[in-house]
């Protein structure tokens, strides 16, 4: 009779539908970023008013520093290059991911290190007090860091990535926020408080990762009875192949990199740090959306290329295409509510930022979608077309700069921004239907989703200051979000194998 219970409960059990691996995983990493993004926001108009404007202005400068060192110095290996590398030797999976981090490491020493002797050489200093000290650390910390997680985001190890995420925006914040109100550190730089802190942390958790691969690297070649001397020729074959792969794509991450940081240091030169801090708030609000584009199709990544692989491109396009509306819906409801968040995160002062909130939140569409076909290109191993989808707008982009940034306020960066955006997202389709002979979403769906968002972002802006039809224009989208959301629920579940 028990048995027959146990029988009877198990075909239920392979009967009833369940939320597969890939879809569990994408919604914790999206709940991830959301939750990065959302505590972003708690603690942003803390710090605004924390930090004097000149010191926000340095303190985004900083930031616009490291996230091209760190493009540079990493190499990008963990936007895809080391799940492609991880694919041909799954035996030695920590091995690959311990020299993907060594490799990190030593680059990005020597990258930071270039850095800091250029700016010496042609007469800049250090942003605040120690500046150079903390770009030097965040930049391996981060680098061995993102390594680890994308192993996870492969692996569909979400409790590593949900963790990493609350070390770095909720630990690290809150540790900042109670040091700079402690009279004992009230006469040092509040950037340098607030640098200094991050970047203990951060070392920290570096360190705690390299271990665990460390031991993770020594068991692997346990199993596989390699001893001594004969380890090296598997961590030299990965070095060989991340780099056979990662060297071709460099130019593309640091374009895409560029794009995103470029304006800041026109608007600095041309209207000063408090101008920067206006725009670097603003900006910060805006991309925040990419929390949920990015996580709703950013995280399945490692799920396309498996897909790629086994040439199921029908079923990557079906997913692509729900996956957008919702995200375009979501980021309708969020453009509705721009103007309270604003007023919430920042100080008065920054209210002339609501425009370039507008116009940013259009770019988490064409970031994500950018993410999801460069790594579909990656695994196809053919990189050439998506250099160029990168290089080609960031020069014009550049260029842009160069010729309007006298005449145009700061609001114009952030529209070069987001067609800098648009461009490399067409030139990427282009090289994506070069590749494969097809589409991997409709682009009739993406410019439709981009132009009824930018119409509301237009009468957002008009009716900014009457909260009743913003809050109908929301309610419409709430609701078309969630017929959507019911309709798309097959993207979550599947049944079990009988």
């Amino acid at each position: 009779m028990k048995k027959e219970a146990e029988v009877f409960l198990n075909n239920h059990r392979a009967a009833a539908p369940s939320i597969n691996k890939p879809a569990l995983a994408s919604l914790a990493f999206t709940a991830s970023g959301l939750l990065s993004k959302g505590l972003a926001l708690i603690f942003t108009p803390i710090f605004t008013r924390l930090l004097s404007p000149s010191d926000y202005g340095a303190y985004s400068l900083f930031t616009s520093y490291l996230s091209v060192l760190l493009v540079l110095g990493s190499l990008e290996l963990s936007a895809g290059v080391l799940v492609r590398v991880i694919q041909k030797s799954r035996k030695t999976t920590c091995l690959t991911l311990l020299s993907a981090s060594l490799l990190t490491a030593l680059s990005s020493s020597l990258v930071c290190l270039a850095f800091i002797i250029i700016r010496r050489i042609t007469g800049g200093g250090e942003l605040f007090p120690y500046s150079d000290l903390f770009l030097f650390i965040m930049c391996i910390s981060n680098g061995i860091i993102n390594l680890y997680l994308a192993k996870s985001r492969f692996l569909y190890k979400w409790k590593s990535v949900l963790t990493a995420s609350l070390i770095q925006s909720l630990i690290i914040p809150l540790s900042s926020i109670a040091a700079l109100n402690l009279r004992s550190l009230s006469p040092w730089n509040h950037v340098t408080v607030k640098i200094g802190i991050a970047s203990i942390i951060m070392l920290a958790a570096a360190i705690f990762f390299l271990i665990e691969i460390t031991f993770g690297a020594i068991r692997e070649l346990r199993l596989e009875k390699i001893f001594g001397k004969a380890a090296l020729r598997p961590a030299l074959r990965s070095v060989r192949d991340l780099l056979k792969l990662s060297a071709p794509l460099l130019p593309y991450y640091l374009s895409i990199m560029l794009i995103s940081q470029l304006s800041r240091g026109f608007i600095s030169e041309h209207f000063g740090n408090e101008a920067v801090a206006v725009y670097s708030v603003a900006y910060s609000l805006g991309i925040s959306m990419n929390a949920v584009s990015s996580g709703v199709l950013g995280s399945l990544c490692p799920w396309i290329m498996r897909k790629i692989r086994a040439e199921e491109y029908g079923k990557i396009s079906k997913t692509l295409d729900a996956l957008l509306k919702i995200s375009a819906l979501a980021i309708g409801v969020f453009l509705a509510f721009s103007r309270e968040l604003l007023s919430v995160v920042a100080p008065p002062s920054y209210v002339s930022g609501l425009p370039i909130v507008l116009i940013i939140s259009l770019c988490p569409l064409p970031l994500s979608l950018i993410s999801v076909m460069s790594s579909a290109a990656i695994a196809g191993e053919r990189v050439g077309g998506v250099v160029l989808s990168g290089v080609i707008p960031a020069l014009l982009l550049l260029l842009s700069n160069l010729l309007f940034s006298a005449s145009g306020g700061i609001t114009l960066y952030a529209a070069l921004t987001l067609g800098a955006y648009i461009l490399v997202y067409i030139l990427q389709s282009v090289n994506i239907r070069r590749i494969f002979g097809r589409a991997m979403i409709s682009e009739i769906g993406v410019f439709s989703s981009l132009l009824l968002l930018f119409a509301e972002g237009v009468l957002i802006y008009i009716l900014k200051d009457l909260f009743l039809p913003r809050l109908l224009i929301a309610s419409a989208y709430a609701i078309a979000l969630g017929i959507i959301l019911k309709r798309s629920s097959w993207i979550l579940k599947e049944y079990k194998k009988q």
